[in-house]
């Protein structure tokens, strides 16, 4: 009899063991750190980059409903309720976007989130003695408004963004940048499906424009801008992600072959040493001596890549993929509750750095995270 109970706690222990998630202790302290010391009262993220205004959403309104956590759904709906009134304040003022279009594009994004979660999100919440001040019908009316909006924008510039002042385009790229507009529209389709074929056909004329425009014949890969021959991550890591998506919209093969292309396209840039793939897009502005270069967002919108190849394909290979960046984040960017801006020159980021820490891109390795767990 005591070696059956021996037995019988062994194989308990050896359970609790192997249900222990891949990363659970970096995404509990960096969680744990965010409600600490970074948590929002208006909803605008301090030191997000621009980001906050997405995964705030994208991330703390369904992890709120997962856990059935008011907390979680309060910070995301006050994210929610920023951007929202970002968009009003753009009804009345039409070129607010060159001030605070970071926030407003990647709000939008976050709003797919905000919608398809409000009925669950707005119960638990009323069980908890509040509920939401914002209203669905409203949301969605400003989801339609400020999509029209930026789809007149992107076509006012030929389908393609010039170079602009603004944050986004002159760090992550022209390319990126359009791409997200293809995003957003693809994201609308899919939401919304019932009135999203014309969003859909957007997006998929903003993706022929992007190869158009950028597509390197020598490279096999897309261009940072038309005039930048280097390759380069980020553009072809959000078209990964993109070409995904509109394959699982359409089930048109050529998208499917163009994503598992790009994969192949990028892997001069992966380092074998240390994991991860080195992303050039700031590194001189950074100012990085050598190609060691790496930042938190590309490696999430990398490991997002390789799940959606995951998704479409089901070879192991992508979540393979997926799991080494996580491990290269892990072991490589993160400290103490943080996982910190970049990598570079053979150490991660220091205080005095231009850039150290991203609370969005905390955010958005939190939703990255779940994500991966779900395909496990």
């Amino acid at each position: 009899m005591k070696y059956k109970c021996i037995f019988i706690v062994v194989l308990v222990f050896a359970g609790c063991a192997e249900d222990k998630k891949p990363h659970q202790d970096m995404f509990a302290a960096i969680l744990s750190h965010l409600m600490a010391e970074y948590k929002t009262t208006d909803g605008n993220w301090a030191e997000d980059f621009g980001d906050g205004s997405f995964y705030g959403q994208t991330f703390m309104i369904p992890w709120g409903v997962e856990k059935r956590r008011a907390e979680y759904l309060e910070l995301g709906f006050l994210t929610t309720g920023f951007v929202n009134d970002l968009i009003n304040q753009w009804k009345d003022e039409p070129l607010l976007y060159l001030d605070v279009g970071d926030d407003i594009l990647m709000g939008n994004l976050g709003f797919y989130s905000a919608y398809e979660e409000y009925d669950a999100a707005c119960d638990l919440l009323v069980e908890h003695g509040s509920g939401c001040t914002l209203r669905k019908d409203r949301l969605k009316e400003n989801i339609d408004w400020s999509v029209a909006r930026w789809n007149e924008t992107i076509a006012s510039f030929g389908n393609y963004i010039p170079d602009m002042d603004i944050y986004a385009i002159y760090t992550y790229g022209n390319t990126v940048v359009t791409a997200l507009f293809a995003v957003l529209n693809e994201e609308y389709a899919r939401v919304f499906p019932g009135g999203g074929a014309a969003h859909l056909d957007t997006a998929e004329l903003l993706v022929e424009d992007i190869h158009q425009k950028v597509w390197d014949q020598d490279l096999q890969a897309y261009r940072y801008k038309p005039e930048v021959t280097k390759l380069h991550l980020y553009p072809n890591i959000i078209m990964m992600v993109l070409y995904g998506r509109l394959y699982q919209l359409t089930g048109e093969q050529e998208y499917l072959g163009r994503s598992q292309l790009l994969f192949d396209s990028i892997q001069p840039l992966k380092d074998h040493q240390r994991g991860g793939y080195h992303s050039p897009y700031s590194m001189e502005v950074m100012g990085a001596q050598t190609d060691d270069y790496k930042t938190l967002s590309s490696s999430c919108y990398t490991t997002l890549a390789m799940m959606t190849l995951y998704e479409n394909t089901g070879d192991q290979k992508y979540l393979d993929e997926a799991g080494e960046v996580l491990d290269f984040i892990e072991n490589h960017l993160y400290t103490d509750g943080k996982a910190l801006h970049h990598w570079m020159d053979g150490e991660m980021a220091k205080p005095e750095h231009l850039e150290y820490y991203c609370t969005g891109c905390n955010l958005q390795l939190l939703f990255t995270i779940h994500y991966f767990w779900n395909l496990l």
